[in-house]
């Protein structure tokens, strides 16, 4: 029996063994099902960085969930706008009282 030199892929018909976690599996999907948790995570902690876990949420409907991406990335925006502009005004006040 000669041992094939090329691994087998997918598209030759092997099965693949599933090693990775099952990120979606039903109790990690119940934890995202928390509206409020959600849009805490959103808002308090990650902004649009938090979006993924937005959408895996089985608790907002499709058009929610575009309205809250939306929100969210406006908010985001918001934030680094008003960052920018108080790293902007402390720059000038260092640089005038040189």
């Amino acid at each position: 029996m000669e041992s094939d030199p090329l691994p087998r892929t997918p598209a030759d018909g092997a099965q693949r063994p599933d090693t990775s976690p099952h990120l979606h599996s039903e109790q990690t999907l119940k934890k995202y099902d928390n509206a409020w948790l959600i849009l805490g995570l959103l808002f308090g902690v990650t902004g649009a960085l938090g979006l993924p876990v937005l959408w895996i949420s089985r608790k907002f409907s499709p058009l929610m969930k575009v309205v809250w991406s939306v929100v969210v990335l406006a908010y985001t925006a918001l934030l680094i706008g008003v960052v920018c502009w108080i790293v902007a005004w402390t720059w000038n006040r260092v640089v005038d009282s040189l």
